[in-house]
């Protein structure tokens, strides 16, 4: 074993969706250094983990599948468990529950029992126990901005535990963080409009309405219209590519030379699929194809080192045993301003000018941008494109899979 757990998380398999999000939240924090007590450290010095989820972290070698666990719990400093009716019921949780605090001198001060919405005694005595002493983090399942905020508060109490940092220190640190980051994304919106609106306005052209012929304004109104559909999936395509795309594919060749990593880039190909985590669940549903033509077997996030940068870029492989090369895979966040655009364009009530709509849906227009948006940042790749797969849908990701598979 080469790191020791800083946590362990314990879960029903009915639970799964709520533990993975959980521990992917965890290990991408990046912790107050200054703050937390040398003694209350995790071994990585920049982010809390390693956390034990045995869907990512259970290995492959044969082992007795208890022996794993059994060892890892021991090494854990803290027992995360994460209660709902679901676990109350399972004799893993229980037995995770009890090896835990018998390896711990019975030290329940060392679990973090979590509630799914809400808590409950019988979940196990010892937990009822921590139940009766102290508050316990509640993890919010239900949408929109209630369940966003109760899921940031369970986080953040979560983090509070493990770190020994006070709740107020680490939220408050987050909401200044959330600040500079509105702040830049005003700025950025501020210029993306400043040049959408130039390039959309059409009034500039009214004032060569008498002398100009009406095929030279619908040149003039065609011109137009192009250079806004060129300038503005442009714009995206430099941020995504410039500041992730190629600098993190750069990184991945260097640490898995002489292997050849591939990313796919999930798009979307109408306008629901804007919505990164529509995408996500429309693949999520190929997930036995997968399996069953390439070996698939789950998901791993790396952390990416930028020599240019002082934090690491996240991105997510696909951990395929019948294909040789590493591939990864992304939902490119930058084309959701694509959406902005659109409704922009289909509210007649918000631009002076009216913009005919009348020959393509939203659906039409969000493939236009797209496609636009793959074409510039092919070019903008350059040479490496050829490891870069920008696909709409899964029937294309098996097809340049199989391609893969058969280069071994």
């Amino acid at each position: 074993m080469n790191r020791t757990p800083f946590a362990f998380i314990s879960y029903s398999r009915k639970d799964v969706a709520v533990a993975a999000d959980l521990h992917q939240r965890i290990e991408k924090y990046v912790y107050p250094h200054n703050e937390v007590a040398e003694d209350n450290r995790p071994e990585d010095d920049e982010r809390v983990r390693p956390i034990y989820f045995d869907l990512t972290d259970l290995s492959a070698q044969n082992r007795n599948f208890s022996d794993e666990l059994r060892e890892n719990l021991a090494l854990s400093r803290y027992l995360i468990v994460i209660c709902s009716p679901h676990a109350a019921q399972s004799p893993f949780v229980k037995d995770e529950i009890e090896y835990f605090l018998t390896t711990h001198n019975g030290d329940t001060g060392l679990v973090i029992p979590v509630y799914i919405d809400n808590v409950f005694s019988g979940m196990h005595p010892a937990i009822d126990g921590i139940l009766a002493t102290r508050n316990c983090p509640i993890y919010v399942t239900g949408k929109g901005d209630a369940g966003h905020l109760g899921r940031k508060y369970c986080f953040y109490h979560v983090l509070e535990f493990l770190l020994k940092v006070d709740f107020d220190k680490l939220f408050n640190r987050y909401e200044a963080y959330k600040r500079r980051k509105n702040r830049l994304r005003i700025t950025l919106l501020a210029t993306f409009l400043t040049l959408l609106l130039a390039a959309l306005s059409f009034g500039w052209y009214k004032q060569y309405r008498a002398t100009q012929t009406e095929h030279e304004l619908a040149m003039t109104e065609h011109d137009l219209a192009q250079f806004e559909k060129e300038t503005f999936p442009f714009s995206l395509v430099i941020g995504y590519v410039d500041n992730f795309l190629s600098p993190t594919l750069r990184a991945l060749q260097d640490s898995l030379a002489p292997r050849k990593p591939h990313i796919f880039v999930i798009m979307p190909s109408n306008y629901k699929r804007l919505d990164e985590q529509t995408r996500k669940e429309h693949f999520r549903a190929w997930q036995a194809r997968l399996k069953q033509d390439f070996g698939f077997d789950g998901f791993i996030t790396h952390e990416v080192k930028i020599k240019s940068r002082r934090r690491a870029s996240s991105i997510v492989q696909m951990r395929l045993t019948k294909v040789n090369t590493p591939v990864f895979h992304d939902f490119a966040t930058t084309v959701k301003a694509i959406q902005s655009v659109v409704d922009y364009k289909f509210d007649a009530s918000r631009h002076l000018v009216q913009i005919d709509t009348t020959k393509m849906s939203r659906d039409v227009m969000v493939r236009e941008y797209s496609d636009q948006f793959i074409r510039q940042a092919k070019q903008r790749i350059g040479a490496d494109s050829v490891y870069v797969h920008f696909v709409y849908a899964p029937e294309q990701m098996l097809r340049e899979l199989q391609r893969l598979q058969a280069h071994k």
